[in-house]
Formats: structure tokens, sequence, C-alpha cells
């Protein structure tokens, strides 16, 4: 069957109008959707974000900006969208139009489907599945080498906590830092006292820092990150499939703050060979993270510390944040604002469904909708997908975590200030591994 009629049939079986010569449906869409809104909406139809069969199949489904797409399979119905209301594009970045070079084998994922929800959140040294990164347990809580790289951030299973409805994870900026640095000097991560991130890169010495800079004291606190883990506390890796995780950008009493990042994501930093990163692999990572920051990070434009915005990222480096591969840094970013921040301190469904080709990250704004893997969803309460990514997927199975984390690159962030980041549920069900070629 080609693709155009395939496009009809799917089209047709959903209820959106039958294909038409293009009209302009993002011009369209924009004076019957973006027209209260000021904002980006017609820019983000048009970019990469979204599938060419979105922007060209006229769709009445709904008055929240629902675009119709052909579905990637018979159980997996996605609609694109923008709930103008709440999210305003921004912009869709990549570093190269060179595309990844795809592994000859994918290996198999370790874990399986799982859901995660109030009765999940309980039990000593961890929240239920979920294992607290806390690299340096024993030693003093300001100990130089107890850091890690971005941050610096002393990461602490003291910050990830399980309550009656959510885990909570916590972040802190240390209010003084003559006093918790012990008399050192910031900057605080030289080579020798600052471990490379949570994740050692491929090519770094262990004791070095990861981004090859030298952050200032501006990031500098205490950090929370969960990892998903087995009965024995390895971590299981994950791969093509449905993710979804309703959390929020706050906790009962703590807004949404600048200069932190609340993350959502899967990450493995596997593909090396010796020391060297190995360019013949697919290092896996998938980013949805809510921030605000100040200025600009990595060339790229972000919020002002009155603002929120949601960043969705895929990568493929083997040396996340440092450009390799003939100076490509394989990572494809997407932005939008939340047009009140506010918003990010109330429960959302967020997530992203991976495939070999593409991933394509989805919002809900109603946490208590129907999740159309179940395949029983009425089309308004189902995920709206806000943008898809062909560059730079991942085809290897990672780890997931959530992490909480103070950002060196967001700006100066007022001294004792803290966050809190709430996961009310999160869920994953796999899809099969296509077959090598």
């Amino acid at each position: 069957m080609s693709r155009a009629l395939a496009i009809l049939l799917v089209a047709a079986s959903v209820g959106c109008a039958p294909a038409t010569e293009p009209d302009d449906l993002c011009a369209r869409m924009a004076a019957r959707c973006g027209g209260a809104f000021p904002g980006n909406w017609v820019s983000w139809c048009r970019s990469e974000c979204v599938p060419e069969a979105a922007r060209t199949i006229p769709c009445d489904l709904n008055e929240q900006c629902v675009l119709c797409d052909a579905a990637r399979d018979d159980d997996n119905i996605l609609y694109f969208g923008l709930p103008v209301d709440e999210l305003e594009y921004m912009w869709t970045l990549t570093d190269t139009p060179r595309e990844p070079i795809h592994p000859p084998t994918e290996p198999a994922p370790t874990g399986g489907a799982f859901l995660d929800s109030e009765r999940s959140w309980n039990g000593e040294g961890h929240v239920g599945s979920w294992q607290a990164y806390d690299p340096f347990p024993r030693l003093h809580p300001f100990a130089p080498e107890g850091f890690c790289e971005p941050g610096p951030n002393r990461y602490t299973s003291d910050n990830v906590v399980g309550t009656t409805g959510a885990m909570v994870l916590r972040a802190e900026r240390f209010a003084d830092d003559a006093t918790v640095l012990d008399g050192l000097t910031p900057p605080y991560c030289p080579d020798g006292r600052c471990l490379s991130g949570p994740y050692a890169s491929c090519d770094m010495p262990p004791t070095g820092c990861q981004y090859r800079e030298v952050p200032d004291s501006a990031g500098l606190g205490s950090s929370a990150q969960a990892d998903r883990v087995d009965s024995t506390g390895a971590q299981p890796t994950y791969g093509y499939g449905h993710y979804r995780a309703t959390f929020k950008a706050a906790g009962d009493t703590v807004g949404p703050q600048p200069g932190f990042v609340y993350a959502f994501f899967t990450q493995g930093n596997d593909a090396c060979e010796g020391a060297a990163p190995n360019f013949e692999t697919n290092t896996s990572e998938l980013d949805i993270e809510v921030s605000s920051t100040e200025g600009e990070a990595g060339g790229m434009p972000f919020c002002t510390r009155d603002q929120t915005c949601l960043q969705v990222s895929t990568w493929v480096s083997s040396t996340q944040g440092i450009a390799n591969y003939a100076g490509v840094l394989r990572h494809q970013v997407s932005g939008f604002r939340f047009r009140d921040r506010s918003t990010a301190a109330e429960y959302r469904t967020f997530g992203f469904d991976w495939q070999p080709e593409d991933v394509r990250f989805t919002y809900d704004r109603d946490p208590h909708d129907c999740d159309e893997q179940s395949g029983t969803c009425a089309v308004p309460e189902s995920s709206l997908a806000i943008c898809q990514h062909l560059r730079f997927v991942p085809r290897r199975p990672a780890p997931m975590h959530f992490q909480l984390w103070n950002a060196w690159w967001a700006g100066n962030v007022p001294r004792g200030t803290h966050a809190e980041m709430s996961v009310e549920r999160v869920w994953h069900e796999p899809t099969s591994t296509p077959a090598a070629p």
C-alpha cells in the first residue's frame, strides 16, 4: 500500500476530512487557533518537529489545534498539535544534517513493561523501584571529591524521598560557598577533584570534568537523581516503546525555580572501546527537561528568569556535550515555553514514543487522560504529539532516570534557593525490536 493511500485511510478512520491539495494548513490553523494567542504557532507547524502529513491533512477533531497524522501502526495512533493556551513553540536546532552511524546490531533491552504509581513510592534506601544516585555516601558532605560535574553537584540519597502520593526529588543552591567548601576557593571543578558527571565520558579520565569546562560556583549545590533498578539493584535498559511520566516542577510548597533542571530521560554511556569513544555505535539519550534559565547556554536561546521552558532532545554522542565524530555534536533539541510558568507547577504527563527512525514527544494537559497505549482512548483524551525528531535517533537501549540538578549555565541562582520535583506516575510499554538488516 502506498503511503499516500495509507494516510487517506487513516485520516478517514479517525474522523479527519479527506486529504486534499495543501492549502497552507499551517496558516489556516493559525487563524483558527493562534489568533487569540500571540506566539510561534505557525513556525512550529512548519518546523522539523511536525511531520509533512500533519501539515497537509485538514482535521476537525477539537479546538486545541490538533492536527491529524497518519498512525505509525494500528496500535499507536498519535495526533500532532500544540496546546497553544499552555505552550509556545520556540525553536528546533540540529547541529548538522549528518545522520548517525547505526550499529550493526541492536542489543535487546533487559527491562520490560512497568507502571510505578502511588503504591510504588515506598522503601528504605530507595523509593519503590527507583534508587537514589549517591556516589559518595561515606564522604563528608562538602568534601571536594564528593561533587559531580556538571554543576558542580553533590548527589545524595537524602534528596530522594517517597511520600503518600509521589516520589519527590529535592535540590538546593548552597547558601554560602566559603563555608561549604571548607575554605576552598571556587571554581570547584578542577581536574582531580570532580567526577565527570553522573555518567563518565568515554574519553576522559575518571577524575576529569566531563565538559572540559571550569564551572564557577553558580550551580554549586546538592542535587537528586533517581535511577530505575531491578531487585538486585542493577539498572535495566529500556528500548523502543512508549514512555510516559506524570510529574511537576514543584513540591507541595515550592514552585519552579530558575537555575534548576527537572528531567525525565533515558541515558546510557556504554558505547566505549577502552578509554576512547566508539563512534561506530549509537549511544542512547532521550531527554524531557523543564527549566528556567538566564541568557543562553551552548548557543541555544532559553527562557529568562521569570519564565519556564520545556525542552526535548535526542542524543547519539558517545561523549555527550563534546563535539566528536568529525566535529559533530549529534544532538537535536526543540524548545517550548510555558505561557504561564505556574503551569509547570501542576501535574502534566510528558512522554515519548521511541522507534528506530523517529522519536515523538508527547504532552497531556490532563494527567488523568486515557493512555492511548491501551487502544481504548477517545481522541480528545489521548496524548498530543508536540514534536517529532528524525535526526540522531538512538538505537541502543538505556537505563531510565529522573533528575533535579543545579545547572551552572543557568545563571546566578540566589543562594539558599530550594527546588523540588514531584513524580506521581511513570510507566513504560516496550515494542518489539526490529530484526537487524
